[in-house]
């Protein structure tokens, strides 16, 4: 199983992310002339933009499910967690969980 978060997969996919999507806002906030061809022009990409990121969101909650690959993002927010006060329920879940993942990658 390979671990990539969403942006990676959606690189190795050539989809948008949300970053491109806030990319295209914030320059067409910054550089907008009046005419309407513009306001159509911008709608239509930042529409097609938010199509692909929606897509590629989709893609991959669908890949991580069906075991094809492994959220990065969700390993540094149980290491986050794991990091908290040894006596909080919710650390020793987050460090049992990420030993029973480390045992499982040595196996595999």
């Amino acid at each position: 199983m390979t671990r990539m978060n969403l942006t990676q997969f959606a690189a190795m996919l050539g989809l948008p992310t949300s970053h491109d999507v806030e990319s295209h806002i914030h320059a067409g906030l910054r550089s907008a002339p009046t005419t309407k061809t513009y306001k159509r022009w911008f709608d239509s990409e930042l529409r097609r933009l938010q199509a692909g990121r929606d897509e590629a969101v989709r893609r991959f909650r669908a890949a991580v499910t069906a075991g094809e690959i492994v959220d990065a993002d969700a390993d540094v927010d149980l290491e986050r967690v794991a990091q908290g006060h040894p006596d909080n329920i919710s650390t020793q879940a987050a460090k049992r969980l990420l030993e029973k993942r480390r045992v499982a990658q040595e196996q595999s």
